[in-house]
């Protein structure tokens, strides 16, 4: 973000290069998520993208809700390369890791750390839930501007000892290695405009490694997870944050048969099947421009 970067491109395109605009998220739902009540800015904003998307010759994205989106906006042609996992590094394992509820489990969160992805919520539901599960801890691995607000939280709801917040940013392949500890995935974003349109890249990669995964719920991860492969928590707020917890914490086996049906889901959604649609669209527009 924003499409607008397309236009970095005006002299190869006048060249005869072929253009592509690989579009990941949306500019204009993030603004909406971010400056909500300015009409003006956002209007500007989704007028920008709509002459990006006729710029470029064709148009990439991660996920058919977009696609569609994307479509009622330009006559290009939109392909969908999903944002998948490399199965080289999220390997599943070989066998799914359990815990004794009487003992300790680690929750876990990874990527960027905003208000809006709903850390605080989490951790407050972590200091509910160690009542009843003195061994549960939440790992959260990341950077964001939401890091500082995070570990005040933790510390005046007395249990900064139970969250392990990162002290330095982690390459792709130590985050791997990181999640090997853990028991249960959160996805615990707030809805808003932005994430009622995400496929977070995180749920899939507990998914691929066969962690059980409490997630948000939009439109777009219900259409790729049905409602047995992951818990989902409508909205996700401390109350139901801490309710779905309680629940795998409690239940191992329930959630080792949900992870295995998500491990499922993710046979089609690996990228070594998502690179050929990758491949295919590069090779369209290379001959293209021969």
């Amino acid at each position: 973000m924003p499409e607008a970067l397309v236009f970095a491109a005006v002299v190869p395109r006048l060249f005869g290069t072929p253009l592509l605009l690989d579009v990941h998220d949306l500019t204009s739902k993030l603004f909406a998520s971010k400056f909500a009540g300015k009409s003006k800015v956002l209007s500007a904003i989704t007028a920008s993208e709509k002459a990006s998307f006729r710029f470029a010759h064709e148009v990439l994205t991660v996920h058919e809700p977009y696609a569609d989106e994307i479509r009622a906006w330009t006559r290009r042609p939109v392909s969908v390369v999903m944002n998948c996992p490399d199965e080289r590094l999220f390997v599943p394992r070989p066998e799914p890791l359990r815990w004794d509820p009487a003992g300790e489990v680690v929750f876990s969160y990874h990527g960027l750390i905003a208000p809006r992805h709903g850390l605080v919520e989490a951790t407050e539901a972590l200091a509910r839930l160690r009542g009843d599960f003195p061994g549960a801890r939440l790992q959260v691995r990341g950077s964001g501007d939401g890091l500082e607000e995070l570990g005040a939280r933790a510390e005046a709801l007395g249990i900064r000892d139970a969250v392990d917040l990162p002290t330095r940013l982690y390459p792709l392949p130590e985050i791997v290695k990181e999640l090997d500890k853990v028991h249960i995935g959160l996805v615990p974003s707030r809805l808003d405009p932005w994430t009622d349109g995400v496929l977070p890249t995180k749920l899939m990669e507990y998914a691929m490694l066969g962690v059980p995964v409490i997630t948000f719920r939009n439109p777009v991860i219900s259409r790729y997870f049905p409602d047995d492969t992951v818990r989902y928590v409508d909205p996700a707020d401390p109350d139901t944050l801490h309710e779905a917890m309680r629940e795998l914490a409690a239940d191992p086996d329930r959630a080792m048969a949900q992870a295995a049906r998500a491990s499922e889901v993710m046979a089609g959604l690996r990228w070594s099947e998502q690179k050929k649609h990758y491949f295919a669209v590069v090779d369209r527009l290379t001959a293209r421009r021969g």
